[in-house]
Formats: C-alpha cells, sequence, structure tokens
C-alpha cells in the first residue's frame, strides 16, 4: 500500500506541480503559485486530485 500511495504522489507531484514550481525552494512558494498550479489541475477537471495536491503541499 505504501509503495502505491508513494507512487501516485510522485505521479501527480511529476505532471501537476513540478512543471510550474518544483524548482523554487519551498521559502519562495506563495499561495498564489500554490493557487495557479491548483487551478490549470482544476481546469482539466481533475478537483480530487486538486485537492489530494493542496493537501501535499500544505503538508509541507
Amino acid at each position: 500500500m505504501v509503495r502505491a500511495v508513494g507512487k501516485s504522489w510522485y505521479f501527480s507531484g511529476d505532471r501537476d506541480v513540478f512543471p510550474g514550481i518544483g524548482e523554487l525552494p519551498v521559502a519562495q512558494l506563495s499561495p498564489p503559485l500554490v493557487m495557479a498550479a491548483l487551478r490549470e489541475i482544476e481546469a482539466r477537471g481533475a478537483i480530487e486530485t486538486a485537492k489530494r495536491v493542496r493537501q501535499r503541499i500544505s503538508a509541507v
């Protein structure tokens, strides 16, 4: 189970988050940058993925 969750996180991170903000240091992340990444995910209709990505980003 842990491997499946880990793969899920890396897959959604690679596809949805890292292209836009993945190269930035955590200290440079801002709410507008995170919201822009989440809006892109929502725009393709992946609402649940956007919710999970938000939770994961908030944990950092």
